[in-house]
């Protein structure tokens, strides 16, 4: 599989002082990918995170996109989770680097059997 094209990004996990960048990244997708009446719900969600959540940090220390996952109740079923990359990054191999990784975590759960993935009418 080929490599991003944009810096050398790596996952890192997501801390409450990442919480104004991942909102600037939210905030570059309204429009397209999110609607406004979503952004309370976006935060919320950082506010209380269900399960794992990361950054994309590329070199430099810019961080470019953001997504996690939670484990349903039923134990054996992974949701992906508020997955999402800042415009200016779109078409450089990043939402695909961030959906490999996530799913390379997951198979580290070891009852999970399904991943879910809910998105936009454009992904």
């Amino acid at each position: 599989m080929a490599e991003p094209a944009s810096r050398n990004p790596r996952l890192r996990e997501y801390t409450p002082t990442d919480h104004e960048l991942c909102l600037a990244i939210f905030d570059s997708n309204v429009g397209d990918y999110f609607v406004p009446e979503e952004r309370d719900e976006y935060i919320a969600f950082l506010n209380d995170l269900p399960g794992p959540y990361w950054v994309i940090e590329v070199d430099g220390g810019d961080v470019v996109g953001c997504g996690g996952f939670a484990l349903q109740e039923d134990g054996v079923t992974a949701d992906l989770c508020w997955g999402m990359v800042a415009r200016p990054y779109h078409g450089q191999g990043l939402g695909r680097f961030l959906t490999t990784e996530r799913i390379a975590r997951i198979r580290n759960e070891p009852d999970v059997c399904a991943v879910l993935l809910g998105t936009s009418q454009l992904t």
